[in-house]
Formats: C-alpha cells, structure tokens, sequence
C-alpha cells in the first residue's frame, strides 16, 4: 500500500474519539507528514521530537510537547494527572506525534507497560467525554512488532493497510 493511501486512513482515524488511541506508522513519517492531511481534525497536535529512553526523559519530552503545567511532578502520577486532563490547552481534541518511538524500547519493561497503560487510560477518559485523543507513534518494524503487540491494548497499524 503506498504512502498517500496509508496516510488517508490514519487522517480518518484521526477524524473520530473512538477506542483505538494508539497508531502505529512507519519511522519514515515525519510531523509535517502528519499535519500536511489533516487540517480537518478539529484538534491540537503536538510533536513529541525529544529522547524517550529513560523515564525522565520521556516525562521531560512529553510535558514540554504538551506545555504540562508547572506544577507536574516528573512521576507516574503526576504524568497520568496531566495527560489525563490537558485542559490547559485551548483545544477540542489531542493528537500526539512520537517520532522516536524507538527509544521507548530502552525503557524498563515497567516503564514500557506504565506508558502505554497511562495512555490508554487517558483515551479512554477523553473518548467518554466525545474528545479526540491519539497518539501516533513512528516507529520500526521491530518496535511496532514486538513490544507494542505484547501489550493487551487496543492498536491501530497503519504501516501495511491494517486500520482501525
């Protein structure tokens, strides 16, 4: 399937709160990729370019692409709290760009499973209220393969025409 068709069903995906928050697309797309199709999403969308391999690097990528307030405590829960919420921004949806999802496989394995939980959650919580939230993650075959499908969540797989 190529680029441009696989782009045209994430964009779809994007458009709508449903239970699928987490997609999986090639580590070749890039944030302009993302925004170039979809000025139709009523949502804010937020670019995650910084280092995820450690827990206090993820904390400090995610709270500076979502403007976490002053106050967010560089731990779990202070991470659920905030990414639960975001009400701060001045938006009617979230989509999360992660373009070095790859890191996200040097974290310990509680860490890998607390971020995918707390995400999860979140969509969940915004999906009850009507509310966009995704999380798009670029990422290599062996990330999306691996450790994302060892997870018991809801996921969408755009790299080979598997959609929500």
């Amino acid at each position: 399937m190529n680029d441009v068709n696989s782009n045209c069903a994430l964009w779809r995906c994007l458009t709508v709160a449903n239970e699928s928050h987490i997609h999986c697309v090639s580590s070749s797309m890039t944030f302009n990729d993302l925004i170039l199709g979809i000025d139709c999403v009523q949502a804010g969308i937020f670019n995650v370019d910084g280092p995820l391999d450690t827990r206090d690097n993820l904390f400090a990528s995610m709270a500076g692409a979502l403007s976490f307030p002053g106050y967010f405590g560089f731990n779990w829960d202070a991470f659920e709290e905030c990414v639960s919420d975001l009400s701060w921004l001045p938006v009617n949806g979230y989509i999360t760009f992660v373009k070095h999802a790859n890191d996200l496989m040097k974290l310990s394995d509680i860490d890998f499973n607390l971020i995918f939980d707390v995400l999860s959650k979140a969509g969940n919580t915004f999906r009850m209220a009507d509310c966009n939230f995704h999380v798009v993650l670029a990422g290599d075959d062996v990330f999306c393969d691996k450790r994302i499908e060892s997870l018991s969540l809801k996921m969408c797989d755009h790299r080979f025409g598997r959609h929500c």
